[in-house]
């Protein structure tokens, strides 16, 4: 998957006010990436959403930044 354009919402859900969205760069074949600066430790969730040729992919994920 090349020519998707992939976005992700990133939401911390302890705390309100600090949500983001960023872009995510395409890396290599099916690989898609953002670097984030986060302003707190802990858990975060990210809500992902790839269109492509007319289709659309969303996910989510929740991480812990450390």
């Amino acid at each position: 998957l090349e020519n998707a354009a992939v976005t992700a919402k990133i939401i911390r859900p302890v705390q309100d006010g600090h949500d983001l969205e960023t872009t995510l760069d395409y890396k290599g074949p099916g690989v898609y990436e953002a670097k984030l600066d986060l302003p707190f430790k802990g858990l975060w969730k990210a809500e992902i959403n790839a269109t492509w040729d007319n289709r659309h992919y969303q996910t989510s994920h929740s991480f812990t930044a450390r």
